[in-house]
């Protein structure tokens, strides 16, 4: 699990439940949260450690490593898409 606070009224956290990396986040200073589904991920035994890191309440990155490395996703929409980035950034250098 890590969780990320970009403000006093901003949090987002993650965790592995039933198999599947969940991401919750809170616009109330952790009064209450939301449970999002985060981007597909695999269990990789108990080195399964997905980091988040976010500027805002909208904005957040996921580094979630597995078996072919460690796989990047962002979203820009409070957590409702996530999109794989690490694919893009490898392909233009």
């Amino acid at each position: 699990m890590s969780a990320s606070f970009p403000s006093t009224s901003a949090g987002w956290a993650t965790a592995l439940r039933n198999g599947h990396l969940v991401v919750y986040r809170s616009v109330n200073g952790g009064r209450s949260w939301t449970a999002l589904r985060g981007p597909a991920a695999r269990e990789r035994g108990n080195c399964f450690s997905p980091q988040i890191q976010t500027v805002s309440s909208a904005r957040a990155w996921l580094a979630i490593p597995g078996d072919g490395g460690t796989a990047i996703y962002a979203t820009t929409d409070s957590g409702r898409s996530w999109r794989r980035i690490d694919h893009a950034a490898s392909r233009g250098a």
